[in-house]
């Protein structure tokens, strides 16, 4: 049998490491590498900001899952990103992933002012829910560092916030939390009555088919497997077992890398653990199970030293130790639990290092050294004698904790009882201000129900003001079309996709004409042409999408016979607009105007600063190439295949069919016809 010492044990695992790297100069990146790759290669893409902080949350958090180091300056970033866009829900979400970031490095300093600015933040703005993950976090970090009275605080604090909103899952988490700072002082019993709550409403909560457990199987593994270990404590190995199963069933779930490694080996290290202490109890293992126990105990070993979690390895190391002496392999078993005992002293693991002298002094008996086993088993009644002692402590706190909530409580209970009394005093007083009270309270009411009355009226005029002045930049048939019936409840992403007609009109030679004007004129001339074919457009069913200098999109949104009609009532119009020019000694004009029928998606696209309202289709290009397309055939109004399909009545208008023809900046051709109204 080897010697299992840390030293070999570590340079087996370093050689795995060696090996692994390697193999990722040998063979492709991982999937998990091309996905950050990718998220990567979006967020560098990005110019908005608020674009840049969500491309660059997801690429942290795929970072993270695989180096929590990495991922800092990436996390550091984002709360950057957040404080830029000016948006408080995102900034503490930032700190909030920050600061657990700093805590599962074990930086409790950075941790504790990531923390704080979240906390403060959300007691600033009022985001409860926030407030209560940030208050979570915090009584976390203050476990770590052995402050129970504010954590405590902070957990109680969680659970009433959670209770309010309903907010069920950190609620479980304040309950999950106070029962290990109860197991952290020795009361098991207490701890375990908070955990069986715990895993009461989480069953809950599966029966509701809540959502929000969906990524939650680090805490319920960490719940299963305190469960696991309170039994054990207690002495019922069989529920310990149980529940040391049921916390396993859950890794293969867990996303997180660390948490994951972390769980598997600390589960695997419990089941060993209490399979040791049967075998030794009852003296009943063969050579066989002895042998499948030191592999179970190496392989939660290997999973430590993969996170490098030196109490593990200690807690691992312990169990081979354990192991090789029930084999029979007594010097292998010195050597590893003499190992065991200086790494547990470094790391001031009281616990183990009292197991590790109980376990040396069993050793040293088999090996017939009876005074050394008995100085060890000295060893072993002083520390045991010592964690009483601290236990002990920690219950003399929390009672005086208890004791001084009472007497504070005390002091409510008589503050109430002497304002009950001094409010039986006054009772005769406020009987007769009360009908006084109700009268100044009931004039006061009319009175501001008058004033929200004319604050109601003004607000609805301005609002109507608002709306009248805007629709003449923004049509209100775009307004309605998506949906909405005032421009002040426009929302960013509103859309609606339906079947329109477009038309595109262009003045010929507008260039030439412009260039004999002053700039003045030139502008009096487009203002005059826009305001004789705008009305035409609306008066036929259609609208003004926008005004292009010399040129005119509309929208028809009933039917292309509207369209045509517009487009022949402006052609008559334009006829006598040039009987004026022409009176005036200038020369007269030809509009070209093309149509297309077909789909096109109408919505409202922008930022949170700037939005505009727009149109995207194929259909839209079509018609504007259709109408390019005028000049050429020399008719001044051409029509797709598609609006000719579905005009009503085509008998009434004279139409041609000019071909098959391929349209400017379209790969495949367009069945174009002319309506035969010429100037």
């Amino acid at each position: 049998m080897n010697i299992f010492s840390i030293k070999n044990l570590l340079s087996k695992f370093y050689l795995a490491l060696i090996c692994l790297a390697m193999c990722n100069v040998l063979f492709p990146a991982s999937d998990a590498q091309s996905k950050i790759d990718s998220l990567r290669q979006i967020y560098e893409q990005q110019d908005i900001d608020s674009l840049r902080y969500k491309s660059l949350r997801l690429y942290e958090k795929a970072v993270r899952r695989s180096d929590r180091v990495a991922a800092l300056p990436l996390m550091k970033e984002r709360v950057r990103l957040a404080q830029m866009v000016d948006n408080s829900d995102w900034v503490i979400k930032s700190l909030l992933t920050l600061g657990n970031n700093f805590m599962y490095l074990s930086e409790p300093d950075s941790a504790r002012i990531v923390l704080d600015e979240a906390v403060v933040l959300s007691r600033k703005i009022g985001v409860l829910n926030l407030l209560s993950a940030g208050l979570n976090s915090s009584a976390t970090l203050y476990q770590r560092e052995n402050d129970y009275e504010h954590a405590i605080e902070a957990y109680h604090e969680v659970i009433v916030i959670s209770d309010s909103l309903g907010d069920y899952v950190n609620q479980l988490v304040g309950y999950g939390n106070l029962s290990v700072i109860l197991m952290e002082q020795g009361n098991y019993e207490r701890a375990l009555e908070h955990l069986l709550k715990t895993e009461d409403l989480y069953t809950d909560l599966l029966k509701k088919k809540d959502d929000s457990l969906a990524e939650f199987e680090s805490f319920l593994t960490a719940t299963f497997q305190n469960i696991a270990m309170c039994y054990s404590e207690l002495g019922n190995i069989d529920l310990a077992s149980s529940y040391f199963e049921k916390a396993k069933s859950f890794i293969p779930k867990i996303k997180d890398a660390y948490s994951s490694t972390y769980y598997s080996a600390f589960i695997k290290h419990g089941i060993v653990s209490i399979e040791i202490d049967k075998c030794i109890d009852r003296g009943n293992c063969n050579r066989t199970r002895w042998n499948e126990l030191l592999e179970e105990a190496q392989e939660s070993l290997n999973g430590f030293l993969e996170i490098e979690y030196e109490r593990g390895i200690a807690m691992s190391l312990l169990d081979i130790g354990k192991v090789l002496n029930g084999i029979g392999d007594y010097r292998s078993a010195k050597d590893t639990l003499a190992n065991v005992l200086n790494l547990s002293l470094q790391l001031n693991y009281k616990e183990l290092v009292k197991d590790c002298y109980r376990a040396l002094s069993d050793n040293a008996e088999s090996l017939g050294s009876f005074r050394k086993a008995n100085e060890y088993l000295k060893q072993w009644t002083l520390y045991r004698d010592s964690i009483r002692n601290e236990e002990r402590d920690k219950f003399t706190q929390q009672k005086e904790i208890e004791l001084e909530t009472f007497q504070k409580e005390n002091e409510i209970l008589q503050l109430q009882v002497e304002a009950e009394a001094q409010s039986r005093r006054q009772a005769i007083q406020l009987f007769a201000f009360l009908i006084l009270l109700i009268s100044i309270i009931a004039g006061a009411y009319i009175l501001y129900t008058r004033y929200k009355l004319k604050k109601e009226r003004e607000i609805a005029a301005f609002e109507r003001a608002v709306n009248q002045a805007m629709s003449r930049f923004v049509p209100m048939a775009f307004i309605r079309a998506i949906g909405r019936e005032a421009i002040t409840e426009v929302e960013l992403g509103d859309q609606v996709e339906k079947e329109v007609t477009v038309v595109f009109t262009d003045i010929r030679d507008f260039t030439t004409i412009s260039e004999g004007m002053e700039p003045a004129e030139n502008f009096n001339f487009v203002k005059d042409y826009a305001a004789r074919m705008g009305p035409i457009i609306e008066a036929n069913g259609g609208f003004v999408n926008q005004y292009l200098g010399d040129g005119i999109m509309a929208i028809f949104e009933r039917s292309p016979n509207d369209a045509l009609n517009a487009c022949i009532a402006m052609q008559k119009e334009i006829e006598d607009y040039n009987e004026t020019l022409i009176a005036k000694g200038q020369k007269g004009i030809r509009v070209g105007m093309g149509m297309h029928t077909g789909p096109l998606i109408m919505g409202i696209i922008g930022d949170q600063i700037r939005r505009d309202a727009t149109i995207i289709s194929d259909t839209v290009n079509s018609a504007s190439r259709i109408e390019s397309t005028t000049k050429m055939y020399q008719h001044n109004i051409l029509l797709s295949g598609a609006s000719y399909d579905r005009l009503e009545g085509q008998g009434q208008y004279d139409l041609v069919l000019m071909g098959d023809i391929m349209v400017k900046g379209k790969t495949r051709s367009v069945e174009v016809y002319a309506c035969l109204y010429e100037n």
